[in-house]
């Protein structure tokens, strides 16, 4: 029944472009989910997932998301800018690293250390500062939000004391 409707082509085509079955289904005007896995099966594409948020907006905008990053613009703004969380666009850069198409020394270090900079002049230790990095804050947060006094060691005897 399918075979009417759309090509296999056409189905992958989709699936690229992140359409789950059920929007298939909703687009073309059909409900019957049965059919549509008897045609994927006949098609041989059973295994076939749509793609994610992050790979979609990978596959349209990679070029224009490697000139941010090139530029220096943090996961935030990227973010923002294609209106996407900064998990996804953590996702797309750890993706840019693996394919080599974003150089991981060259960036990181660059991005480290100019956040670390706005650490030290924010008064907050670069030990602190990697420490966060460390625990997953994003550069942004880690180099401006003041450190907590609360959870200062207590037993350390200050100089001159």
């Amino acid at each position: 029944m399918f075979e009417y409707y759309m090509t296999p082509e056409q189905f992958k085509q989709w699936k690229l472009e992140g359409k789950s079955d059920l929007e298939i289904m909703d687009h073309l005007g059909y409900n019957n989910p049965i059919g549509l896995n008897e045609w994927k099966k006949k098609n041989n594409l059973t295994g076939l997932r749509a793609a994610t948020k992050a790979e979609v907006i990978y596959r349209k905008h990679k070029k224009e998301i490697i000139s941010f990053f090139e530029k220096g613009y943090s996961n935030k703004i990227v973010a923002e800018s294609f209106g996407v969380s900064e998990f996804k666009i953590h996702e797309i850069k750890k993706k840019l690293f693996a394919n080599k198409e974003l150089d991981p020394s060259r960036f990181v270090n660059y991005e480290y250390r100019k956040y670390l900079k706005i650490a030290q002049l924010n008064g907050i230790n670069k030990n602190t500062f990697h420490a966060r990095i460390g625990r997953g804050w994003n550069f942004e947060k880690a180099s401006t939000r003041p450190p907590d006094t609360k959870f200062r060691r207590k037993d350390l005897k200050r100089e001159g004391a």
